[in-house]
């Protein structure tokens, strides 16, 4: 079976279409960066130089529809106290072609997301803190059998937001 969705490297040269997707109405209600360019694009050439984190295009057919990334929860400054020890991994995922959301293709793409990429790295626990009010991240994140851990505060990109940790053992 061919997989859905395909997940490529997000190289340096991608970094100016994730600056214009973060700034949609339906992104940006959650994940809010910088709008100033330069500063967005060191943060992201770092993260991709970074090796306690892997960014991704996510593409149907080729074509760009979203960004996704996993991290080494020991090296994420707002989730290491929660998790000093090795083998637990977040990610971050925005699906930002409006042609894909409200139709199961989150669910499938954090599925087809977490066997290929996340499940080689050999976790114990896989996390997410979506915001509390993103009722819709959190309803996607329980079909895949995530469970709400507790009430805590997360990194929007700019400020801290109230969020809900949510934990997947495996």
């Amino acid at each position: 079976m061919t997989p859905l969705f395909s997940f490529v490297l997000f190289k340096e040269h991608d970094i100016p279409l994730l600056f214009e997707w973060l700034a949609r109405e339906h992104v940006a209600a959650w994940w809010r960066e910088t709008r100033d360019y330069q500063k967005f694009y060191e943060k992201y050439k770092g993260r991709i130089e970074e090796n306690t984190l892997g960014c991704y295009l996510i593409c149907h057919n080729d074509k760009p529809i979203g960004y996704i990334a996993w991290y080494d929860a020991t090296h994420c400054p707002v989730r290491s106290q929660d998790y000093p020890e090795k083998g637990i991994y977040g990610f971050d995922v925005l699906i930002a072609e409006t042609d894909y959301i409200g139709k199961g293709n989150g669910t499938k793409i954090l599925q087809q997301f977490i066997y290929e990429i996340i499940m080689p790295l050999k976790p114990t626990k896989i996390i997410v803190d979506p915001e509390s009010a993103n009722e819709r991240a959190i309803h996607v994140y329980q079909k895949l059998g995530f469970k709400k851990v507790k009430e805590v505060q997360s990194s929007d990109g700019v400020n801290m937001v109230p969020a809900v940790l949510m934990e997947l053992i495996v």
